[in-house]
């Protein structure tokens, strides 16, 4: 065991040394540029957030780019020789990111780069607007400077992913561990945060979890910052039982877009509720394409049709596993 823990350690450690070679040219220059790139998730919890990168592995590179700035940066990662993935979205129209969860993947040598012009990865669009952009802080990393969200904003990241993703990978719980633990993590305007975005659930949800996991990683009384509301947190443990996902026992993952919805739920506005759960369970035609590339008509009607009983499969298959 220990030998495989090792192995693993030390390629976690290669792969991260390998993507700062790859990712850190495009950065320096972006930085030389007065590009704001937000560096996120993995690519920079492994250095910053870990005694070393080896023990947080991850797949590829997450960056925050501002619309406004999205065809500079393109231009940057083009020159330096990362071509999009097949059926990526290059476009972002008048300098806005039209398209929820618009994230295209470029590729260089193997290694992928997501790009991400919504802050928290939802669905839907931030209520936060302009506030995280400005609040990208410099900071050093890989030998050099870059931006990155202030803590509050990755934690915040942190628990949206992780159910999106129904708390499947380990690691994502220990980020949330991890982060809580910090000092310089202020608590107050991560409150303020996710009740402006409508993911005070998610957060509420996520801290229960770590606490199963690891008792006392979560200083006491940090839940009550995050109200939840008792339809929100019983909803919240039927999609994601704090048990099971503690105890990591598999279950059916719930739908990826549920966050999205619960975090409209919480805004408050029935008409623009009404709109976001329509363009989820309807995205953009240029979404679609990426999803089934070259796909005719029929096909993405397909899509449109799986993507509305996904719910209903999900309770299918929660009924099924008999948890």
């Amino acid at each position: 065991m220990r030998t495989e823990l090792r192995r693993i350690r030390l390629a976690a450690a290669a792969r991260h040394l390998r993507a700062v070679e790859i990712v850190g040219p495009v950065l320096r220059a972006a930085h030389a540029a007065g590009l704001r790139i937000g560096i996120s998730k993995g690519f920079h919890w492994a250095e910053r957030l870990y005694p070393e990168p080896g023990l947080r592995p991850y797949l590829d590179v997450d960056l925050f780019v501002r619309p406004a700035e999205w065809r500079a940066f393109l231009s940057l990662l083009q020159r330096a020789g990362f071509r999009p993935e097949i059926g990526t979205i290059t476009v972002v129209s008048g300098g806005k990111a039209s398209a929820w969860a618009f994230s295209p993947v470029f590729r260089k040598d193997g290694l992928a780069v997501e790009l991400h012009p919504n802050p928290f990865g939802l669905q839907i669009p931030s209520a936060t607007g302009d506030a995280f952009w400005d609040a990208l802080r410099e900071v050093p990393f890989a030998g050099g400077m870059a931006f990155a969200p202030p803590w509050p904003y990755e934690f915040c990241i942190a628990a949206v992913h992780a159910q999106q993703h129904s708390y499947r990978r380990l690691s994502w719980l220990v980020d949330l561990a991890e982060m809580a633990g910090r000092t310089d993590l202020d608590w107050a305007a991560t409150s303020r945060l996710a009740r402006r975005e409508g993911i005070e659930p998610v957060l509420a949800h996520g801290l229960r979890i770590a606490s199963l996991c690891w008792p006392g990683c979560i200083p006491e009384g940090r839940e009550r910052l995050f109200p939840a509301g008792r339809w929100a947190r019983r909803g919240a443990r039927f999609f994601w039982p704090e048990e099971a996902a503690a105890s990591r026992r598999p279950l059916p993952e719930a739908p990826y877009y549920m966050p999205s919805i619960f975090a409209l739920a919480r805004r408050g506005s029935p008409l623009g509720m009404a709109r976001g759960v329509v363009r989820i369970f309807f995205p953009p035609a240029g979404w679609v394409r990426r999803q089934i590339p070259s796909a005719g008509g029929f096909r993405r009607l397909g899509y449109f049709v799986r993507r509305l009983v996904r719910p209903w499969i999900f309770l299918v298959e929660r009924r099924l596993s008999g948890r």
